[in-house]
């Protein structure tokens, strides 16, 4: 997600591309990845949606509820579902046990997953997050927040996470009652840094949005 999103912030603030035409981008991973910039400035990107098999229906490939609750520095029963995409590991909990995290990146480490996405619904009980949460979102309404740990890929926490919302997106559709086929959704990735990622599903697609600013310039003088 930050690649796509950066490269494509790049090309249309250089220059290097129009600002009223679409970017492709061939990936290894995912396919041809598109970007549109919006009347808003957000830049629309189009991913595969990465549906989640929940742990009712494969058990023996996820971790137990209380490993991964020890894991986050939570009580045991604080998980409340799992499920596992492509990539990552997604769990569920509620929003006070959300705020009360506290990750060991050594056990996290332990699940054979590129990262561990925890998510919970709405803002939660913590006045300061749910400040947080809804100024970077207004004027819309946060339908989930989420923390990605990823220290088996060599990052204690990615601050905003653009792959796991392709799993995150479909996940609150359901568990939220909304249609999957143009179900919109806002997610709030409560890092340190915190952002926003606008959610659209249709016909098995995920559309990310979300802003870009350029923060640093610099050149590579060759000869």
């Amino acid at each position: 997600g930050h690649a796509t999103l950066g490269a494509a912030h790049a090309l249309w603030s250089t220059g290097r591309a129009s600002k009223r035409r679409r970017i492709d981008f061939e990936t290894k991973a995912s396919g041809v990845l598109t970007c549109e910039l919006s009347e808003t400035g957000w830049i629309q990107m189009d991913f595969p949606a990465d549906s989640p098999n929940v742990s009712d229906t494969i058990q023996a490939s996820l971790p137990h509820e209380d490993e991964l609750s020890k894991a986050l520095g939570l009580q045991p029963g604080s998980v409340r579902h799992v499920g596992r995409g492509r990539f990552d590991i997604l769990c569920e909990v509620e929003p006070r046990e959300f705020d009360a995290m506290k990750p060991d990146s050594a056990k996290l480490a332990e699940f054979e997953c590129r990262g561990v996405c925890v998510t919970t619904a709405g803002c939660g009980p913590d006045p300061s997050e749910a400040k947080r949460a809804n100024q970077a979102a207004a004027p819309a309404k946060i339908d989930f927040r989420s923390r990605f740990f990823a220290p088996r890929a060599g990052l204690a926490e990615d601050p905003v996470t653009g792959s796991a919302h392709c799993l995150l997106a479909p996940y609150w559709a359901v568990r939220l009652g909304k249609d999957p086929n143009g179900a919109e959704l806002v997610g709030f990735q409560a890092s340190a840094r915190g952002g926003i990622v606008k959610c659209r599903l249709g016909n098995g697609r995920v559309m990310l949005s979300g802003p870009a600013t350029t923060t640093l310039e610099g050149g590579i003088y060759c000869g």
